[in-house]
């Protein structure tokens, strides 16, 4: 196998590595997916194998360890893994984002916390629900967070922490460890059960600064490199464009797997394939899909060009918000239609197109996926900003 020494004596995969243990995974994350659900996380085992796959590297700086892979074929994985099983493909793709951060520490601080489990990736919520108070050469921390995915499987759970005491507040995202942290177990929900998105709560526990950075538009990384000039909301785009695509794509190939065999009808029986209405509704779903992936994949390339050659330009890091909203749309739009003429079949808990529908549902609400990308692509289309 294809292997390169990059951090110390750790053995990095390849991206190619990464692509066919993942296809080597898929079969296994789809058979266990109504597992995941039961047990209200990804199994371990599973979660491990994501790991040592390189899943968790992909956006991580070489530096570190990472790949620094092109957009467009992290897209590609991420769309893979959703197809066989969201809420694996969730948290996947929250620790392999998390994971990216850590080149926003100092570069030896950074190696150090990563050592002990180079490919592992991290629990991740910057929404500044704690406190960072100032304290000698760090902060003490205390606070409570929610949605923290995969969080039983990582060793760091990155938090956003607010520095009381002046009237501009700083927020801080705060590296704790997993001895750091009390997790509270009580994910109980409609869709993406398997994510483990439990809270995470500590109290007064003392962080040294070198274990934090500063939040915001201004934060920046220690490291050269396209991956350093990424914004943070970059990175995030570039993990969750795909996946409402992979997820719609399973619930079309489900719908399509049964109702070739599917007949309706009291008096007389009919094939649902052969349906004009289910025929044309499948096909704008096609179309819709096609053309919502062709637009992510341009906007992430487009953003990966600027990046490469300097800087991120804000046109392209709206299109690629605005496309990582539209793929999401298009996905409710496509699995709405499918668990609609899939009839009773798929009301069951552990019918897999079900499964589609209740986890799309439940992403829905996250806040890269809102229309406010919509809005600000066209607020500076209509109100150009002054240079």
């Amino acid at each position: 196998m294809d292997l390169v020494t990059i951090v110390g004596d750790a053995l990095v995969p390849t991206l190619d590595d990464v692509r066919a243990r993942v296809d080597d995974l898929l079969p296994q994350i789809r058979a266990r997916a109504a597992e995941a659900e039961r047990e209200r996380t990804v199994p371990a085992d599973l979660a491990a194998a994501l790991e040592d796959a390189g899943v968790f590297r992909l956006q991580r700086v070489r530096a570190l360890g990472g790949l620094e892979a092109d957009p467009v074929a992290i897209l590609d994985v991420i769309e893979r893994l959703a197809h066989a099983d969201a809420s694996t493909a969730w948290a996947g793709l929250i620790g392999m984002t998390a994971s990216s951060f850590f080149g926003r520490l100092d570069p030896a601080v950074a190696a150090d916390l990563l050592a002990p489990r180079p490919g592992a990736g991290a629990s991740c919520v910057f929404a500044p629900t704690g406190t960072a108070t100032p304290e000698g050469d760090g902060y003490r921390v205390t606070g409570r967070w929610e949605w923290n995915s995969g969080v039983k499987h990582t060793p760091w759970h990155q938090v956003g922490a607010v520095v009381p005491g002046t009237d501009d507040p700083e927020t801080r995202v705060v590296f704790l460890a997993d001895d750091e942290v009390g997790v509270i177990d009580h994910w109980d929900t409609m869709g993406l059960r398997g994510t483990g998105s439990h809270d995470v709560q500590v109290q007064e526990v003392w962080v040294p600064a070198e274990r934090t950075f500063a939040a915001g538009p201004g934060a920046v990384s220690a490291h050269d490199g396209p991956y350093a000039r990424f914004g943070i909301g970059d990175l995030v785009n570039v993990g969750v464009v795909a996946f409402p695509l992979g997820v719609a794509r399973r619930a079309v190939d489900e719908f399509v797997e049964r109702a070739r065999d599917k007949t309706r009808g009291l008096q007389s029986r009919w094939s649902v394939a052969d349906d004009a209405e289910v025929q044309a509704a499948i096909g704008r779903a096609e179309c819709a899909l096609a053309a919502a992936r062709v637009f992510a994949d341009t906007a992430a390339a487009d953003l990966w060009e600027s990046v490469r050659a300097g800087a991120p330009d804000p046109r392209a890091q709206g299109r690629l918000a605005m496309a990582t909203a539209h793929a999401l749309r298009t996905a409710v739009d496509v699995v709405d239609v499918c668990y609609r003429h899939a009839g009773a079949s798929s009301m069951r808990l552990d019918d897999p197109l079900q499964r589609c529908f209740r986890d799309l549902h439940a992403v829905a609400g996250h806040v890269f996926y809102s229309a406010e990308a919509d809005r600000t692509v066209g607020r500076h289309r209509l109100r150009p900003p002054e240079n």
